[in-house]
């Protein structure tokens, strides 16, 4: 099976109404089971109308790099309790899809994710991101820690619902544009788990390479992280932010943009059914990021 899949350079898939997962791993042999990368010529991948897809692949912990990390594990009812926890080991599974540079999802109402259980998947080619209508999706990304953190026996990613990506530091390294689309229960892009606990947030996320980040008709959406991390974007040109009603703030740590000029955002027409034209393009800028979300929130857009 691993094999098959070697030479596949466009992989589309549209219109399947059944179809719940694309790849299903039910037990590899054991020589299957050292390194393997899935579809390792792969450029593009678009999943499209594919109402009953909940999943990607079904065993990602057959097919996959597996290494071994570090979790908190403590009986506390609260987060900062972690840090009266000891250490536990955990095995992680990393999923790499080494050549992909563009990828679309929309029109998924059922998926959930990429993969089950806890794994980390990297896409270091990877250009260009789309993320339509997915209802089910609440967090997009999430980086996964060096450490997890566990209450009883129950993780804290597991209190709350998991992202659509666990990811590390360089998973998106070349991501050049990100387009978020009518998503109706996305109420966070980006989530950290354990560095952003503390107020003197010393190490910031960096998107190196994205110029464009568009945010259109996603009515929950209350900020791009809801923690105290600080982001840097210095690549980062093109900003739109339109029917985002809830987003009262981007991060509640420190944003810089060196190259972003203003952010586009309209009005809500929506309601009044009037159909969307260049014409109604509003930009606005308050000096930083920050202050343009915030006053883009007294708009109501």
């Amino acid at each position: 099976m691993v094999k098959s899949f070697e030479q596949l350079e466009v992989l589309k898939i549209y219109g399947c109404k059944e179809m719940q997962v694309v790849i299903l791993i039910e037990e590899l042999v054991e020589k299957e089971k050292t390194s393997q990368t899935m579809f390792p010529k792969l450029d593009r991948l678009e999943l499209c109308y594919l109402p009953q897809l909940v999943r990607f692949c079904s065993n990602c912990n057959s097919f996959g790099e597996v290494y071994e990390a570090q979790g908190l594990s403590g009986s506390g009812s609260q987060v900062v309790a972690a840090a009266q926890s000891k250490l536990v080991e955990t095995e992680v599974t990393r999923l790499v899809f080494p050549r992909v540079t563009f990828l679309a999802l929309s029109r998924l109402s059922n998926f959930k994710g990429f993969f089950p259980k806890i794994h980390i998947t990297k896409w270091p080619l990877l250009k260009r991101m789309l993320l339509e209508q997915c209802a089910k999706v609440k967090t997009f990304a999430s980086e996964f820690p060096s450490i997890q953190i566990t209450f009883g026996d129950n993780q804290l990613e597991r209190q709350t619902q998991d992202p659509m990506f666990w990811i590390g530091k360089d998973s998106f390294s070349c991501l050049e544009e990100l387009k978020f689309q009518q998503n109706d229960n996305m109420k966070e892009i980006w989530r950290e788990i354990v560095k952003c606990l503390e107020d003197n947030v010393k190490d910031g996320i960096v998107f190196s390479q994205l110029k464009s980040l568009q945010l259109r008709g996603l009515p929950k959406l209350s900020s791009f992280c809801t923690r105290r991390c600080n982001f840097e974007f210095p690549s980062l040109k093109e900003a739109i932010v339109i029917r985002c009603p809830q987003m009262k703030y981007f991060s509640m740590g420190k944003t810089i943009t060196k190259e972003l000029q203003n952010v586009q955002w309209s009005v809500d027409k929506e309601k009044q059914n009037v159909q969307w034209t260049n014409d109604e393009e509003k930009r606005h800028w308050a000096g930083d990021l920050d202050s343009t979300i915030q006053y883009l929130f007294t708009q109501k857009i």
